[in-house]
């Protein structure tokens, strides 16, 4: 009887431990997207100061504010949107993802579909940055184009 206990008590150890592995592991994986997810929303808020925060040190240092607001204004898509979704490749979910993170993106809430966006994040500064993006063959940055190639359908 006591055998048993024991064996239930390391199986629910086990158990408990894997289940905190696989929780840090998805958190951990969806990282970029929820910092991506965020700058979406941001501007659709007009919060433009906040979105620019979270662009890349390089981004920040070529363009201030009143040009980040120019570009975004040529990406009225971003405006209207109240999201992102994008999956996950399998792999992420158990090493992480790797910087930079290059990955075409569905905008959601935007009227008339979803339209597909490629964007290039980096980690720095103890987070996820916006290193680039574009929507089609339009730009947020020159410097530092975003591969649209990405979101080319098979």
């Amino acid at each position: 009887m006591r055998a048993g206990r024991g064996i239930l008590v390391v199986a629910l150890v086990l158990l408990v431990a894997g289940g905190g592995v696989l929780w840090w592991s998805e958190r951990r994986s969806d990282a970029p997207l929820t910092a991506l997810d965020a700058f979406v929303r941001e501007l659709a808020l007009g919060e433009d100061e906040a979105a620019y925060a979270r662009m890349s040190a390089r981004y920040r240092g070529e363009a201030d504010l009143e040009a980040f607001r120019y570009a975004v204004a040529g990406l009225s898509e971003l405006r209207s949107a109240n999201g992102v979704w994008a999956h996950v490749r399998a792999g992420e979910r158990w090493k992480g993802p790797e910087s930079p993170w290059r990955r075409c993106v569905d905008l959601t809430g935007v009227q008339g579909g979803a339209p597909r966006m490629a964007v290039v994040l980096v980690e720095e500064e103890g987070g996820w940055r916006v290193d680039a993006l574009g929507l089609g063959e339009r730009q947020l940055d020159e410097a530092e184009r975003a591969p649209t190639s990405l979101c080319r359908r098979p």
